[in-house]
């Protein structure tokens, strides 16, 4: 699935010039944690978030340090926080460096984006400009639209194929190479797992993932535990 069948269209924006108390008010109406910062001609520049509106002087919320990373700050970096506790436009605060993404960008891309950098939402752009927003909240809600897995009805062969996949993936559980295989049987949608792997996490990961299978009404386990430093004597 592709950014542009996710993203949400109609994205809220400040401007640069925009008052800070304006900014939290647009953050705190719309429940949003951070929106696009656009200049006149609608280019992007920007992103203003509720980590960037928290540490004010007037609420007496200025960030805490101690001596040695006030000694440790570069002049530059002494600025830059000055403006961001006593600034009045949202020019002041914002983040200048936004990551951003295109509309044909994979979900996949995206959440490793929220991973990577620590944020919760990325503007999608076209030729600089805003055309859409996604945040783990439209990701999340995929997942809530998604039937339980035991209510889709499938064939025994093909949740045999999705295990095949599913064990490939999951070759670090595995003890020797003698009882590398894993092995598995589907009968009415019920799967039976044998064979040995190396913790209870392994088994239990093992089990969980193939309950998540569509169509696996339950899942039978003899998996056996064996520790790796056992099975290496």
């Amino acid at each position: 699935m592709r950014a542009k069948e996710v993203m949400t269209r109609q994205v809220i924006t400040v401007t640069p010039q925009t008052p800070l108390v304006d900014a939290a008010n647009v953050l705190l109406s719309n429940r949003v944690s951070s929106v696009p910062v656009v200049d006149a001609q609608g280019n992007l520049v920007g992103m203003v978030s509720e980590g960037d509106l928290i540490h004010r002087s007037e609420i007496g919320t200025r960030p805490q340090h101690s001596w040695w990373q006030v000694f440790s700050l570069d002049p530059n970096e002494h600025a830059t926080e000055f403006l961001r506790v006593h600034g009045a436009q949202v020019s002041h605060v914002m983040t200048r460096h936004v990551v951003t993404a295109n509309e044909d960008a994979t979900l996949g891309q995206i959440v490793d984006l929220f991973d990577r950098f620590h944020i919760n939402r990325v503007p999608i752009v076209r030729d600089g400009r805003v055309v859409g927003l996604i945040g783990r909240g439209d990701i999340l809600r995929l997942l809530g639209g998604l039937q339980r897995p035991s209510a889709v009805a499938r064939s025994d062969e093909a949740i045999a194929k999705d295990l095949d996949e599913l064990l490939a993936e999951a070759a670090w559980a595995t003890v020797t190479s003698i009882s590398a295989a894993i092995e598995h049987e589907v009968r009415d949608g019920v799967v039976h797992l044998s064979g040995v792997v190396g913790s209870e996490r392994e088994l239990e990961g093992l089990v969980v993932a193939a309950h998540a299978i569509p169509g696996v009404k339950d899942v039978e386990s003899d998996l056996a535990v064996v520790p790796r430093d056992i099975a290496a004597i």
